[in-house]
């Protein structure tokens, strides 16, 4: 009802009425009712009731009941765009998606008469809705959209498109970016060329995770289960969800919090179990909730259905009003999962929201510092090889098992935030994870330098791999790219006939990959370990961490935290985006709320390492090929290697142990423009579904941003 001052979290949802009405969808009678209550809320000033754009499969969909089916995990629909499309101008594009699809980030395509194409990648609708702000590129006829990254039925809307004048953005981009946007109109081109792009992409599109709260305002939307949230399942008859509250000590009103997010749930077979063996009171009239003596809590989980799903909330927790609904499409739709959990968020001192945003199924970290928190919803056939003391762990303080072996339950990362928690997040422990075991034998280590008329930062980084590692057992290769000043050839001279540091020359065009497969077909040893030349060692079990955790089983390529000239986190792993950047993980995360899951200080999964210090069994670099010399000769190998180790299912990780530092602010000499755009676009195109979709890299931050913020 236009004009109602009700927002979707404060509407309660109606009985549903299981008979069928006629014809009609099992949902709709009650659908209708729940439908009639809401506003048609607003994302960004975009009215969210009725799609101004048609859509029209293009590749991979097919439409069956009026309902779009991806056919693979990249499908293509067409936007007639009409008077929108307004090549070299700046436009809003608002979007939205089912609350029960996978929060994919979008792909807009920009195709020129040429063939030849752009993608942007925007961020997921993890809320329902979303907006990416920016340039359609000049010489654009035509806009793609993919909005979905898995088999199966899918529902995706493109709201509006507008045009935004330069002088509207700049304004914008001012407020958010001011450095960004002044140097591109110091340089006369606010905009016109890729540089000044990509900053506006920066500055348009990312907002600082401070600002979450009114982020989450914006970009919820209103529930249309007649319309893009039909059910896909018959919720009268899916799944029952227990949740399980220990409330011997609860305070009636945060049970009544609880209670009430409860009642307003979209889905209605839920069971609330209140533990406790008296001292409160179960409301009237309300059948799904019932008390339970403690004593029995443990033997009642036990007994229920293998597939029922349970979550352990605390009293004061508040479920979003689409959560149950949420968990039980994505549990129907993965019965081979044992383990669906969300985000979170909740209300530090200030009263400022901070979310808790996971990455996804991450068994290294869960075993070093369990992350799943209290948004788990868990099959029940999970618990029968739990103890009492974990059970008693789970009911009482939401506690999943912290053990790498619930990979086996296969868990699925919703990436919504379903829960805004009672109390704050627990405090992450401070220590250092433990290396990985040392491995059997005395495993060799090969230490690969390239490098190019950089005697100093060299001499330096030779220094303190000498001074400061404590694992005896390494080589050292320095591969010189052709270098021609006199300092670095009399470095060279002073390691001829060396027994650890040999140098292999090498009159070749720069081409690192080149140059780092040559050497490592030089010489055998059971670990590669890739340096830049400019690097410092700061922990000196550095090459231990490295080598124990290269020579895992499951583990490919393995990083570590690097830091600046000036002592700041650079790099602890690698992101990358159409937009040409690559970044660090964690770091505006860490700054706003501390590491809440603890990454800084555990071991934990990535998508990729920078070869500024990667190591990896020499034995799986030589089985996928090592770097990609063809393709990829200076930039982004570190990114394809690691995914190509993770194609023949290798992870990689960081150990936050090993500690790297750089010697010098200068910088190696980059490719020139067109091999780097050339390798960009090879790149995108043989990793645009890995590259759209990092699991550890949630969908609600913003692609092109360096630093994590909000899209």
């Amino acid at each position: 009802m236009r004009g109602s001052s009700l927002r979707p979290e404060q509407a309660a949802a109606p009985q549903i009425k299981r008979e069928l009405a006629g014809s009609r969808p099992w949902h709709a009678t009650w659908g209708a009712t729940l439908v009639a209550a809401l506003p048609d809320d607003k994302i960004m000033g975009s009215d969210l009731k009725k799609p101004n754009f048609a859509l029209a499969p293009e590749k991979d969909v097919e439409i069956h009941g009026g309902r779009f089916i991806a056919m693979s995990t990249e499908p293509w629909l067409s936007i007639e765009a009409g008077a929108a499309l307004a090549p070299g101008k700046f436009v809003e594009i608002v979007y939205r998606a089912s609350l029960w699809d996978e929060p994919a980030r979008p792909v807009f395509r920009f195709w020129t008469s040429t063939g030849v194409w752009t993608d942007r990648i925007a961020t997921g609708p993890v809320a329902g809705a979303g907006l990416w702000m920016g340039r359609i590129p000049p010489g654009t006829i035509r806009i793609s959209v993919s909005p979905a990254n898995r088999l199966g039925r899918f529902d995706f809307v493109v709201e509006s498109m507008r045009r935004i004048s330069s002088g509207a953005l700049f304004t914008n981009s001012l407020r958010r970016r001011p450095g960004s946007a002044l140097a591109a109109v110091l340089a006369g081109h606010f905009g016109r060329n890729r540089e000044d792009r990509i900053k506006i992409d920066w500055t348009s599109n990312a907002k600082p995770i401070e600002n979450y709260g009114a982020w989450r305002e914006t970009h919820t939307r209103a529930f249309n289960l007649e319309g893009i949230d039909a059910p896909r399942h018959d919720w009268t008859t899916s799944l029952e969800i227990h949740i399980i509250v220990d409330a011997e000590q609860a305070d009636a009103a945060a049970l009544a919090r609880l209670i009430t997010s409860l009642r307003a749930q979209l889905y209605p077979r839920w069971r609330l179990i209140l533990a406790a063996d008296g001292g409160i009171s179960v409301p009237a009239g309300e059948p799904r909730i019932f008390r339970l003596p403690r004593g029995e809590a443990h033997a009642a989980l036990r007994a229920l259905p293998p597939e029922a799903l349970v979550a352990a909330l605390e009293a004061g927790d508040a479920l979003s009003p689409f959560a149950l609904a949420a968990v039980i499409e994505a549990a129907t739709r993965a019965p081979s999962s044992a383990i669906f959990y969300a985000d979170e968020d909740f209300r530090r001192a200030d009263h400022k929201l901070i979310p808790v945003l996971k990455p996804g199924w991450s068994p290294t970290l869960q075993a070093c510092r369990p992350y799943l928190g209290r948004a788990a919803f868990l099959r029940a056939r999970i618990f029968g090889d739990w103890t009492e003391a974990e059970l008693a762990s789970f009911i009482d303080h939401g506690e999943t098992r912290a053990s790498a072996e619930l990979a086996a339950f296969a868990p699925h990362a919703l990436r919504r935030v379903l829960l805004t928690r009672s109390q704050p997040w627990p405090q992450a422990d401070e220590r250092i994870s433990a290396p990985a075991p040392r491995p059997a034998g005395h495993p060799a280590a090969l230490l690969v330098i390239p490098t190019r008329d950089r005697a100093g930062p060299l001499s330096l980084c030779l220094a303190s791999i000498f001074e400061k590692t404590a694992f005896d057992n390494f080589s050292v290769i320095i591969v010189d790219g052709g270098s021609v000043e006199p300092a670095a050839l009399r470095l060279f001279e002073k390691f001829r006939g060396d027994r650890i540091v040999s140098v292999l020359h090498s009159a070749e065009p720069i081409n690192d990959s080149a140059l780092c497969n040559a050497a490592a077909a030089r010489r055998k040893a059971d670990v590669l370990v890739f340096l830049d030349d400019d690097m410092e060692i700061l922990a000196e079990d550095w090459l231990d961490r490295l080598v124990a955790r290269a020579l895992l089983q499951d583990v490919g390529a393995v990083g570590g935290l690097i830091s600046d000239v000036d002592g700041s986190l650079r790099q602890a792993g690698l992101w990358f985006n159409a937009q040409d950047q690559r970044r660090r993980v964690g770091a505006a995360l860490a700054t706003v709320c501390g590491d809440l899951l603890g990454r800084d200080k555990s071991a934990h999964e990535v998508s990729a390492v920078p070869r500024a210090g990667l190591a990896v069994a020499r034995r799986k670099f030589m089985l996928v090929g090592g770097f990609d010399a063809e393709h990829v000769p200076t930039i982004y190998n570190d990114l394809d290697l690691c995914l190509r180790l993770s194609a023949k299912g290798w992870t990689t990780q960081i150990d936050p142990g090993v500690r790297l530092g750089r010697v010098s602010g200068a910088r190696r000499a980059a490719p020139d423009a067109q091999s780097a755009e050339g390798q960009r676009r090879w790149i995108e195109a043989r990793w645009l579904g890995a590259l759209r979709e990092d699991p550890f890299f949630h969908p609600a931050l913003a692609s092109p941003w360096p630093e994590e913020t909000l899209g």
